[in-house]
C-alpha cells in the first residue's frame, strides 16, 4: 500500500499532458484508484469492475504507474490482456518522446 498518493497524482497528471485521449478515457470511466498492491502485484494492477481500478505503485517509477492506469482504462473500455498490454506499451513510448 502506498503511503501517500503522490505517485499516483504525478502520472495522472502525465497522462493529462501526455496523451489527453488516454486521460479523457480515464477521467470517464474510473472514478476511484486503490492503491494496493494486493491485486497485479507488485508491479501492475487490475481492473475491478464498475469504475474502480487497482494500481500498485511499489515499482516506484511514475512512467510504470502511468503505463497501469492507461492498461487497466483498457479493461474499463472491455478489452482484453492483449489490446490492453499494447495500449500500455504505446504510454510509454509516448512518454518516452516527450
Amino acid at each position: 500500500m502506498e503511503l501517500s498518493n503522490f505517485n499516483i497524482k504525478r502520472s495522472i497528471k502525465i497522462l493529462k499532458y501526455g496523451s489527453p485521449s488516454d486521460y479523457q478515457d480515464f477521467c470517464r470511466l474510473v472514478d476511484t484508484i486503490d492503491a494496493n498492491v494486493d491485486c497485479g502485484g507488485w508491479e501492475g494492477g487490475c481492473y475491478r469492475g464498475g469504475k474502480t481500478i487497482a494500481v500498485s505503485t511499489a515499482q516506484g517509477t511514475v512512467s510504470w504507474t502511468v503505463a497501469i492506469i492507461v492498461h487497466e482504462t483498457c479493461h474499463a473500455k472491455g478489452f482484453g490482456e492483449t489490446e490492453c498490454y499494447a495500449a500500455g506499451d504505446r504510454i510509454l513510448g509516448t512518454i518516452v518522446e516527450i
